[in-house]
């Protein structure tokens, strides 16, 4: 009888430990499960207050007001190239004939051999720039025309103005320009590069981008020139 009493103590003891552990799982995924609840509620929080800074930021840039989004001109900037292209054919005449000014002149120069290597390699690293600047204006310049001609829209990402620092020095603290803001105050970053809108927001961290603004060039009136 002791024996057989031992043995059901022992069941009821397993029963008894098993039950608990269930109820130590259940209460723990409860925990969990209410954890969960409170970090989503702290992110819908969290996204409510984001959405009301950006639509007031929103509210305030029309209030302030500004210019429509920028258009590239194919024709300055194909002209521009142009005068690039002579500049690079001036700067490679001058080097040839500094070069065999110094080689070929009777002039009585010390290191006549270090002059000549730093007068050749200034004049082909000018050179050599002002040919890359050529062909970007080129292409920049055939990019806007065959736009203008196709009607292809262009997108173009703005942020509110908001941050006392936006634009204070230039959308990335590289040096104010006026054609990079669009708000009437002197604010509002606007860029047609989404990773150019994402330097800029690091750098002024109070302002929030824009919904993008998506431009047909024939519906805004644009033109080569």
């Amino acid at each position: 009888g002791g024996v057989g009493e031992s043995a059901r103590d022992a069941a009821l003891r397993m029963e008894q430990e098993a039950l608990d552990a269930r109820t130590a799982i259940r209460l723990a995924s409860l925990r969990a499960q209410k954890d969960e609840e409170r970090a989503i509620q702290q992110r819908a929080v969290e996204l409510q207050k984001e959405m009301a800074i950006r639509e007031e930021g929103r509210r305030r840039a029309e209030e302030t007001g500004g210019r429509r989004p920028t258009q590239r001109k194919a024709v300055p900037i194909f002209i521009a190239g142009v005068q690039c292209t002579a500049m690079s054919l001036a700067s490679l005449a001058l080097t040839n004939r500094a070069a065999s000014f110094l080689v070929d002149g009777d002039v009585p120069v010390a290191n006549r051999t270090l002059l000549v290597n730093l007068s050749v390699g200034g004049g082909v690293a000018v050179t050599a720039t002002l040919i890359v600047s050529t062909l970007i204006l080129f292409t920049v310049a055939l990019k806007e025309g065959l736009g203008v001609i196709n009607n292809t829209p262009v997108t173009f990402y703005r942020c509110d103005g908001q941050g006392p620092a936006c634009c204070k020095n230039g959308p990335h603290n590289l040096g104010y320009a006026e054609k990079f803001t669009y708000l009437a105050n002197g604010r509002g970053f606007e860029t047609r590069q989404r990773d150019s809108m994402r330097r800029h927001l690091l750098v002024s961290r109070k302002c929030r981008e824009l919904k993008p603004i998506v431009i047909y060039p024939k519906e805004e009136g644009w033109k080569l020139w």
